[in-house]
């Protein structure tokens, strides 16, 4: 095939997104100046992918219309769950601040200082209590943190404004749970390769082919890559105070395959190759110790 061929153009331009100039020079036996002319010529340049960042961008926070004042709600039942009053009195006051509004929070958190048992000594009457009836292991998990109405108060607090965000952002908790654009276009993609309603028997390269059988949508520069990650860290946390518990297998396959393609997309800058090392010591999902991380690491310092 001569190197004027289409087809052979083509080629080196679809190798663009992942390959230097010279790389493609050596792959198709051609000078680093054909490359860099072929280039010029179809106009090639590496730009972030703005078809892909509209349809991974969460709605915009809408001004609620509603002028009535939030009412705090009622109290919940102060009952002799255990028979022993401290511990009664601890998991009443982790109720009141289950409530997420922040007067009972304030309240709650005041009225913790009247409890005089030492927090380890009610960690281990409640822990006694749960063991006897729902076994060693239920007991354990029940307890931890049990006494820290700080925590769990800080956790209210920002459930609380979690949850007005995402409101805000979708209209409703039914919105808001329901597929995005995003996710349908992942469910399609990969229709037919459930591996039983997992990511377990699905073959990696079959979902990357599968993706890039779809170039509209492909991250086209890491920062692409950061971007959609971004959005589906967001998504899941402006869920999770509604109990949802994970994305579907086909959003967790397109996460990894965003992910592995920080191996290969060459970064532009050197503050582009920072970003994703930053994102890789910071991300809570331990990166770090990720299968592909190395990869990337090479790809970073080629």
């Amino acid at each position: 095939m001569k190197p004027t061929d289409p087809a052979t153009v083509a080629r080196a331009v679809a190798l663009r997104r992942t390959h230097s100039l010279k790389q493609i020079a050596d792959e198709l036996g051609v000078s680093s100046g054909t490359v860099k002319s072929w280039m010029a010529r179809a106009g090639v340049r590496l730009g972030n992918n703005e078809a892909l960042r509209a349809l991974m961008t969460l709605p915009p926070i809408k001004a609620s219309e509603s002028t009535a004042v939030a009412l705090a709600p009622e109290l919940p039942a102060l009952e002799g769950v255990t028979g022993i009053p401290d511990v009664d009195a601890m998991l009443w006051l982790r109720a009141v601040i289950a409530t997420e509004h922040p007067d009972h929070i304030a309240k709650a958190l005041e009225a913790v200082k009247r409890i005089k048992t030492p927090p380890k000594e009610l960690e281990t009457a409640y822990m006694m209590w749960i063991r006897a009836r729902q076994g060693d292991m239920a007991a354990v998990f029940a307890s931890i943190g049990f006494a820290d109405l700080k925590a769990a108060a800080k956790k209210a607090t920002k459930d609380a404004t979690t949850r007005a965000e995402g409101l805000a952002r979708f209209g409703t908790a039914a919105a808001l749970l329901a597929d995005t654009e995003a996710e349908q276009f992942c469910i399609e993609t990969l229709h037919g390769l459930d591996g039983g309603g997992t990511l377990d028997g699905i073959d990696p390269a079959e979902v990357a082919q599968r993706f890039k059988a779809r170039p509209d949508l492909l991250p086209m520069t890491l920062d692409d890559c950061l971007f959609e990650l971004a959005y589906w860290n967001d998504l899941y946390q402006l869920r999770r105070p509604l109990d949802y518990v994970e994305h579907a297998h086909e959003v967790y396959a397109r996460e990894r395959f965003v992910f592995a393609e920080l191996a290969h997309i060459r970064p532009r800058t050197k503050a582009e190759a920072i970003d994703v090392l930053r994102f890789l010591a910071e991300d809570g999902e331990d990166r770090m110790d990720d299968e592909h991380t190395q990869a990337i690491l090479e790809n970073l310092i080629a």
